[in-house]
């Protein structure tokens, strides 16, 4: 197979090759395939339970359940897949022999990072036939079906470069897993208060300029804009609403969708150029012992 993907860099192309020969490989697209499959099957049913048919109308609200079923199927597939990526190597003793080949660490980097991608892509684009399903009552155009794959492109890239740079600073697999779901976890529920809170302060500094002074003009809520428009959670849920229905009303502010999308992407390429530069031989990553790091 590797011989069939010429093009590619060896260690992509045999990282590559090595994923999809795993017997595990075929089960996990199966069991994802099941867990969508009956999500659909279990909303037509609810909806099909009282009134005997499926109401076109709650095709877009179907489409945002599955988009965000998928979400928290990425956000725990990825950062297992890729957490591993350099600590694996690490642990097999093999992380010293691949510095020694022609490949820069910035490199080993982004073909681990690909390779860890490519199959999670691949899980997105095995579960397109089941949106093929709810995309028969209409309701959602193909133009927002592209939209939402871009969604969770730049998504996945953002949460496995996290999971690439926990890989490279900590050592062992276990903790670099650990690691990289808690900060996923804490960035998701962190910006999503701070989000909250900021709204919450903006609406109180909002009713009190317009009692005291009216003729103001209200400033526009750009941080609980912001902090909403970087989360992955408010976005998939508001992923197929005309950006007008955010903030306050009256008020236009940029369409959260490519904030998420800018940030994402610029964020993902600082993490991993940091992971290529802590995975430079000389450089001493962050959280190994002293005497470890002659053994990297």
């Amino acid at each position: 197979m590797i011989t069939r993907l010429k093009g590619l860099s060896p260690l992509l192309a045999k990282e590559l090759a090595e994923r999809m020969r795993a017997r595990r490989t075929p089960w996990v697209i199966a069991l994802y395939l099941v867990l969508m499959g009956g999500i659909v099957l279990a909303v037509i049913h609810l909806e099909t339970s009282g009134d005997g048919y499926f109401n076109p109308r709650r095709s877009r609200d179907f489409f945002t359940l599955l988009a965000a079923a998928q979400l928290a199927m990425v956000a725990l597939i990825t950062p297992g897949l890729t957490a591993g990526a350099i600590s694996g190597e690490r642990e097999r003793q093999t992380l010293n022999l691949l510095l020694t080949t022609q490949l820069t660490p910035f490199g080993i980097v982004v073909n681990k990072f690909l390779s860890a991608i490519a199959f999670i892509i691949l899980l997105i684009l095995a579960a397109l036939p089941v949106y093929s399903v709810v995309f028969l009552y209409g309701g959602v155009s193909p133009g927002e079906i592209g939209r939402m794959l871009l969604f969770f492109l730049v998504t996945i890239m953002g949460f496995g470069s996290l999971g690439i740079l926990t890989s490279t600073v900590i050592r062992r697999t276990s903790m670099a897993t650990t690691t990289a779901y808690g900060v996923l976890f804490a960035y998701t529920a962190g910006t999503l208060i701070a989000g909250a809170l900021a709204e919450r302060f903006y609406m109180q500094a909002l009713r009190t300029t317009a009692e005291f002074t009216p003729s103001l003009p209200a400033r526009p809520p750009l941080l609980p804009h912001f902090l909403q428009s970087i989360n992955p959670i408010p976005i998939v849920f508001r992923l197929f609403q005309p950006p007008e229905r955010w903030g306050a009303p009256g008020m236009q502010l940029p369409d959260p969708y490519f904030i998420y999308l800018a940030f994402w992407v610029i964020l993902s390429a600082l993490l991993l150029f940091s992971a290529g530069y802590l995975l430079t031989p000389g450089r001493r990553p962050l959280f190994l012992r002293g005497r470890d790091v002659g053994s990297r």
